[in-house]
């Protein structure tokens, strides 16, 4: 089939190339039975722009790049696919927009970003996490748009920032474990020292603990990877301390690894030893048992990302430079 032009539209509605060029992009510049007609007619041959052509004539890509870590790609990827999810969902909102995606390793050099990011003239990036501050700042000399989850390095002027109620939610957590009547808490957690999201849940955790009166030790304080692997890994050494009756994972996929090591080794949950996470989905209904969990609104987050990303391209100021998502509990079978 022949592929719809606008020298098609122009011909059937009775006007010039210019006129349907500027109504289809959105200029005013026609009267309103005119704008009209040429949409009818459009719609009615079943035109499709083309996207390249379109990019030349307005100088904007309509491409927002997303910006990953490798090793967080790779470890949540339930957590991932939630946010990119509500991206894409966003994203639809926008009908010249798309997302692109690309995976950086922690530490990984800024000149393959300023490659990726001139090369396909990106209108604005979103990174997922923490990165150097040294990466952020070279690319922020771009002068583009840049929006970042799961971050607190406000250093970064042209940035906007959404993230989790992370403090509050590891409170939350410690302390329906201590209503619950546990005494002896296990933090488990990735790296402290590198990365702010998981200090600020420790944050909770401490005040939590402290506030209630019970004793804050290093002892029970565990950093690991953040894997599967790793949570089950990890169970059999806490395990091991009979003083320890619970564990606050601060991500989900250690606490689905301590939940296969507890029922592989008849270990019951919560009776013997109540489990609680960061991080929710609907599949943890169904985990045996059924993981009570920290709801951090993954989806929505995702979603206020691109929001955030369209009002900084657009020059809006319907959203703040900072916002953070509401956190609640969920209550289920493993306290």
């Amino acid at each position: 089939m022949k592929k719809v032009t606008i020298r098609d539209i122009a011909r059937e509605a009775g006007v010039s190339v210019a006129t349907v060029s500027n109504v289809l992009n959105g200029v005013n510049k026609c009267k309103a039975e005119t704008k009209q007609r040429v949409e009818d007619i459009a719609l009615k041959l079943g035109y499709k722009p083309n996207i390249s052509a379109k990019t030349l004539a307005t100088r904007r890509s309509g491409l927002i790049g997303l910006v990953v870590h490798e090793d967080e790609n790779r470890h949540q990827i339930s957590h991932m696919n939630t946010l990119i999810n509500g991206m894409s969902a966003a994203i639809r909102d926008h009908e010249n927009y798309d997302l692109i995606i690309t995976e950086v390793f922690r530490g990984g050099s800024d000149d393959f970003l300023k490659d990726w990011i001139t090369k396909r003239d990106l209108e604005g990036l979103i990174f997922i996490g923490d990165y150097e501050e040294e990466l952020l700042g070279n690319v922020e000399k771009l002068s583009i748009p840049m929006v970042m989850v799961d971050n607190y390095n406000e250093e970064i002027v042209r940035a906007s920032y959404v993230h989790s109620e992370d403090t509050l939610g590891s409170y939350l957590a410690v302390e329906h474990l201590i209503e619950k009547g546990y005494k002896n808490i296990a933090f488990v957690s990735g790296n402290l020292e590198e990365n702010e999201v998981y200090r600020r849940r420790f944050y909770g955790y401490k005040a939590a603990i402290e506030e209630y009166g019970l004793r804050l030790t290093e002892d029970n304080i565990f950093q690991t990877e953040e894997d599967f692997g790793s949570g089950y890994d990890i169970t059999s050494e806490i395990i091991k301390n009979k003083e320890i009756d619970s564990i606050f994972f601060t991500y989900s996929e250690g606490a689905l690894g301590a939940l296969r090591y507890l029922n592989k080794n008849d270990v019951r949950v919560p009776e013997e030893l109540g489990v609680i996470s960061f991080g929710n989905l609907d599949a943890w209904e169904y985990t045996t048992p059924s993981l009570t969990s920290i709801d951090q609104q993954i989806c929505h987050k995702g979603k206020i990302a691109v929001k955030m990303m369209m009002d900084k391209i657009n020059k809006n100021t319907e959203y703040p430079r900072e916002i953070s998502i509401p956190v609640k509990i969920i209550k289920r079978e493993t306290t």
